[in-house]
């Protein structure tokens, strides 16, 4: 069966890329991404792509198929029907099938007359990652997938399945010491939304910010990469079966702030977070169709939340769409220590152009050896470690942040206090 991020060439000569799970749907989505370049002689940023032993041309952005695809290739899309998300296809209009989970085997296969140093990098960065993701659960994709490559232009597409094996593997990255692995900055993603004209619904600021929230794309070797997460069926489909995907009412405009619960499906898209919102102490489930808003948020996040509610549900559900958004409330508050499944924000270890990676080498003393999160929850965790580093800036005693974290609820030991500050000073975050 075939998944998001796999190949297949069809009948009408085209390689397009498939978009939905053909045995969660039942069908096949897909788009077109390659034309022969004997069908349509252009080049994409001046570039052609050599693949299964001809040239190619870029012809789409699977982004916005519909209004990039050339007005010379439209005659050969006039027998496939277009749908949500792409062109829908049958087996018998499928000539051969490329699966991204071969990717890693074939590129290990190559001849070393056709390596690049991207391929060469792919397959280091193939054995750094199965240090924490099985082999299955890894996929290459993209020109990579087919040997054709661009030296100093084409990323490298890694696709992860499952979402206990994306989080496994976002926290292996983060944790490696080694100069191969580097995040992109707050000013490089600002850079990156002026470069690309982003067009989203953050502002620029805003989108730089959520960006460096993320883990899914990072360089490896000087070269970028972009990791995309495919659900496992049925596993990691449990969300979207609870709730349905069609309203049954009318949809309101609504706005609501929460502290974030589950991220387990919040990397794939649709993207699902589930949150308790803050004033009601309700369960929302919140849904977004935008991939700019795949895993924004980690557990104990504080997120706002717009898009349109279905009141006929038990747990609400809000889809974000165009005119919708989910928002990080606390700029301060960013994941930068993922230990057991469990994601500690820490306000102080996020500078304005200062890349995460070199957070991530505390491998022996993290705030569980601070905090003991059994008797904290979460979210307490995040805000206390905020209102302490906040309180520290402004000179305040121990007594003194003690004495504000009790006002706040928060219950954290008067030693772990201090502990913790001597831990910020000493990354040089406070003087």
């Amino acid at each position: 069966m075939l998944r998001p991020f796999d190949y297949v060439l069809a009948r009408n000569g085209l390689l397009f890329v498939v978009n939905n799970h053909e045995e969660q749907d039942g069908h096949i989505v897909a788009v077109p991404k390659y034309a022969p370049f004997r069908f349509e002689p252009q080049k994409f940023q001046g570039k052609t792509w050599h693949m299964l032993g001809e040239e190619w041309s870029r012809v789409s952005d699977p982004f916005a198929f519909t209004a990039s695809l050339p007005a010379g290739l439209r005659n050969r899309m006039r027998d496939f029907h277009s749908c949500a998300g792409g062109y829908l296809l049958t087996r018998m209009d499928i000539v051969e099938t490329f699966r991204a989970t071969d990717g890693p085997a074939r590129l290990q296969a190559r001849p070393n007359s056709s390596e690049t140093s991207i391929s060469r990098a792919a397959n280091r960065l193939v054995d750094l990652v199965t240090e924490a993701v099985p082999q299955h659960a890894l996929g290459l994709t993209g020109s990579l997938l087919f040997g054709g490559e661009i030296e100093d232009f084409s990323d490298i597409d890694l696709v992860v399945y499952g979402s206990e094996h994306y989080l496994a593997l976002t926290d292996h990255l983060r944790r490696q010491t080694s100069s191969a692995v580097r995040f992109r900055t707050i000013r490089e993603w600002k850079e990156f939304h002026d470069r690309y004209a982003v067009r989203s619904n953050l502002t620029r600021e805003e989108f730089a910010r959520h960006m460096a929230n993320k883990a899914d794309q990072i360089y490896f070797d000087n070269i970028s990469v972009s990791i995309f997460a495919v659900r496992t069926y049925p596993a990691d489909f449990e969300h979207l079966g609870r709730f349905p995907w069609e309203s049954t009412g009318s949809l309101q405009p609504h706005c609501v702030t929460g502290t974030v619960l589950d991220i387990s499906e919040s990397m794939f898209l649709p993207a699902v977070y589930l949150i308790r919102e803050q004033e009601t102490g309700q369960m929302l489930a919140c849904r977004s169709d935008n991939r700019a808003e795949i895993s924004q948020a980690r557990v104990g996040d504080r997120i706002e939340v717009s898009g349109h509610v279905n009141p006929g549900n038990t747990v609400e559900w809000i889809r974000t769409g165009s005119s919708g958004s989910i928002r990080l409330t606390e700029p301060s508050s960013y994941p930068v220590l993922v230990s057991r499944n469990i994601a500690y924000s820490h306000p102080f270890l996020r500078a304005e152009n200062e890349s995460a990676e070199v957070i991530y080498r505390r491998r022996n003393r993290d705030l569980a050896t601070l905090f003991d999160p059994r008797q904290l929850k979460l979210y307490e965790l995040n805000r206390g470690a905020m209102l302490i580093f906040e309180l520290s800036k402004e000179g305040r005693s121990d007594q003194e942040i003690h004495r504000a974290l009790i006002a706040e609820r928060i219950h954290i030991p008067a030693r772990r206090i201090a502990n913790f500050i001597g831990m910020i000073k000493a990354k040089g975050f406070l003087p």
